[in-house]
């Protein structure tokens, strides 16, 4: 199946969960929000959130600055 994330279209396997996506991309989780088809998702949710074909993944990570 196909997600996409941030704009970029990968193929995952099929029940691929959200935790299981971000260490398969090797994505540090550190400061970042995700949400899935525009719905936040809550970071204690992550290891049980199931995507689906065509999920739109968005990750949004906070930065120090001024």
């Amino acid at each position: 199946m196909t997600v996409v994330l941030n704009g970029k279209a990968i193929a995952v396997a099929e029940g691929i969960t959200l935790v299981q996506l971000l260490t398969d991309e090797r994505i540090d989780t550190a400061n970042t929000a995700i949400a899935v088809n525009n719905v936040v998702i809550s970071r204690s949710h992550w290891a049980e959130f199931t995507l689906s074909d065509n999920s739109k993944i968005l990750l949004i990570k906070a930065t120090q600055g001024g």
